[in-house]
């Protein structure tokens, strides 16, 4: 019997280091990618000078080119975005613009609005980009690949409009270089430097797009069998200050912060802020005393089901054992570079003095899984906004019955369209087949299509009714043979329902139009 395989997928993390002084409280510029304001599906690049510094002397732009892949992939946030990184320099044969696919209009695309890794907006799309010299950047280009600002000159070799400038390309004696402190064509293009030097350059990410609210969240985890007990650890994606005392006032926040996301309130569990007042302690607060006080507790996972510690004793144990993974994923399934407020220590006991509601309050960092996930050894103004973790209750991976239920349509198709003798299981390939005893006899080809939606449409001159909408993808086998679909081992996909119709190809020509079959994923 021959048979066909189609897979689902889903998607994945990263972040940065940040800095903050408890003498002036004055936070580093946070990563927050994607931007915000911007509504799911939007396109969009990122701008940034390189954290490492590079001399001129090459001619080759890929030499440039490597360097820039090379500098923004040892940024785990922008690493994360799975994108190529561009250099914005010109060298005698090719031109910044062109290398970075950013050509204005006429002679290209106008493109689409450009970014700082923090978020600020630098330029509305490409001709504003290279036309700074009539409309000036929304922002200096200032901020590195880090997140960090640092002004200053910056390998070019280019005209203002991103055209090479002749004998002051990259590889020349002497190269162009533009100041990153301008909103004028001076950030592209202000005078030269010997190119033995080394500064940095500017680089850009490939066009990326917003993914919807939750798009990343992939709960129960998939390395988790039914039954398995866990629990998830978010950032809140909005802010508050750390003035109150009162315990009560920051779980109410991460509580009302998790149940504005589907797939967080749809888990139906309680969610409590790891912060710690002069009262109560954030492990206490959390139910998650260690041993030997406590039970060992349960798995911790972000939501987008990666696992960062085993246990309790491994989540405040840190100074020996570090987290897995950054805790940088937010209630919304983004990454996030941040400081959250937590008033607490290392071992999860309050940080005497730096409490929730005093005169000045412990925090943590999202980028590094040591100690300074929870105490990064600085404090904030209580004043100031500021994120909070948060950590949901127990919860347990579900049992979900896989579901394949038959749908003729109206008028109704023949039903010759059957079931999977495997179920849609995850781990396992779902196989339901056609039976051509009394539909297609003469079938040449047979094909499923998979959508989102469903569907009721009769579609002359074709025979049959079409019941799926929002195809994502076919199977296709040989007459007489069972389709197949490989399910990957992974409980994000547990309870994800999706449409399915078979449609053969008779020897006339004719297309013909079966059943459908509503689909559930399960995991028994």
């Amino acid at each position: 019997m021959g048979a066909s395989k189609a897979r689902l997928r889903g998607p994945h993390l990263a972040s940065v280091l940040l800095v903050l002084s408890a003498a002036t409280v004055a936070t580093a510029q946070s990563i927050q990618i994607p931007p915000a304001g911007l509504p799911a599906g939007s396109s969009y690049r990122v701008l940034c000078r390189t954290t490492e510094v590079t001399d001129a002397t090459s001619a080759n732009i890929d030499t440039y080119n490597a360097f820039a892949q090379s500098d923004a992939d040892a940024v785990p946030e922008l690493a994360a975005l799975n994108t190529t990184w561009t250099a914005l320099v010109s060298t005698s044969t090719v031109h910044a613009r062109d290398n970075s696919a950013s050509d204005p209009s006429p002679a290209g695309a106008t493109g689409v609005p450009i970014f700082l890794p923090n978020g600020a907006r630098v330029a509305n799309d490409y001709d504003h980009l290279w036309g700074a010299a009539t409309t000036p950047l929304l922002t200096p280009p200032e901020l590195n690949s880090s997140g960090a600002w640092g002004g200053g000159h910056t390998w070019t070799g280019s005209n203002h409009d991103g055209i090479g400038w002749g004998p002051n390309s990259m590889g020349a004696s002497n190269v162009i270089v533009g100041t990153s402190a301008f909103v004028d064509q001076k950030w592209f293009h202000r005078g030269s430097a010997t190119a033995t030097q080394q500064r940095p350059i500017y680089i850009m990410s490939d066009v990326l797009t917003v993914s919807a609210p939750g798009q990343n969240i992939n709960l129960p985890p998939a390395d988790l069998p039914r039954g398995a007990a866990y629990r998830v650890l978010m950032v809140t994606s909005t802010q508050r200050d750390a003035t109150s005392p009162e315990i009560g006032d920051y779980n109410a926040f991460v509580q009302t912060d998790a149940m504005s996301v589907t797939q967080l309130a749809a888990l139906g569990t309680t969610w409590k802020a790891l912060v710690s007042t002069d009262t109560v302690h954030a492990r206490d607060n959390s139910m998650t005393i260690p041993t030997p006080p406590g039970p060992t507790g349960v798995p911790i996972y972000l939501p987008n089901g990666v696992r960062i510690a085993d246990d309790y004793d491994h989540l405040w144990g840190t100074g020996t054992t570090p987290l897995y993974a950054a805790p940088n994923v937010t209630s919304l399934g983004g990454n996030v570079d941040t400081f959250v407020f937590t008033g607490t220590r290392v071992d999860g006991l309050l940080a005497p003095g730096y409490t929730m509601g005093s005169g000045l309050v412990s925090i943590g960092s999202t980028i590094p899984t040591s100690i300074n996930w929870i105490e990064a050894g600085e404090a904030a103004l209580p004043e100031n906004q500021g994120r909070l973790y948060g950590l949901s209750n127990v919860l347990t991976v579900p049992d979900v019955p896989a579901a394949q239920v038959v749908r003729a349509g109206t008028p109704a198709n023949p039903t010759a369209f059957l079931p999977g003798v495997t179920g849609p299981i995850v781990g396992q390939v779902w196989n339901p087949s056609i039976d051509h005893s009394s539909f297609a006899s003469t079938s040449t080809a047979d094909l499923v299509m998979l959508g989102w939606g469903a569907a009721n449409i009769v579609v002359p001159p074709f025979v049959g009714t079409l019941l799926v909408d929002t195809v994502f993808g076919t199977l296709t086998a040989t007459p007489g043979s069972t389709f197949a679909l490989a399910l990957p081992a992974d409980n994000g996909l547990v309870g994800v329902q999706f449409y399915s119709q078979a449609i053969s190809l008779d020897a006339s020509g004719q297309i013909l139009f079966a059943n459908a079959i509503n689909v559930t994923i399960g995991n028994l």
